[in-house]
């Protein structure tokens, strides 16, 4: 084969291989078409709007703001927390509960 025809077949190849693509391109996009939503991005738009008009979804606790407890039972609870684990003494096993 000559170097015109090599090249006159990667082009043929080339060229096959995009309008291959584009078909296949073409064809998906007539599916993305019929979505039941607002855009491709925009997610399942039914679930989204029965969840905005479910009246009151959060337990009735998690509206109250007001500290319950005071700075001294807080700075002694984030202590014992920095504190970690409690250590494991010699005759004391640590359980936990599954």
């Amino acid at each position: 084969m000559s170097q015109r025809s090599k090249l006159g077949l990667r082009v043929a190849v080339i060229g096959g291989l995009a309008m291959a693509t584009a078909l296949v391109a073409a064809c998906r996009e007539d599916y993305l078409d019929r979505r039941q939503g607002v855009t491709i991005g925009a997610g399942n738009a039914m679930k989204f709007n029965a969840t905005t008009q479910t009246i009151n979804p959060w337990p009735r606790h998690a509206h109250d703001t007001r500290m319950r407890h005071d700075g001294v039972y807080i700075g002694k609870v984030i202590e014992k927390y920095q504190e970690g684990p409690p250590k494991k003494t010699v005759g004391q096993s640590v359980t936990t509960v599954k």
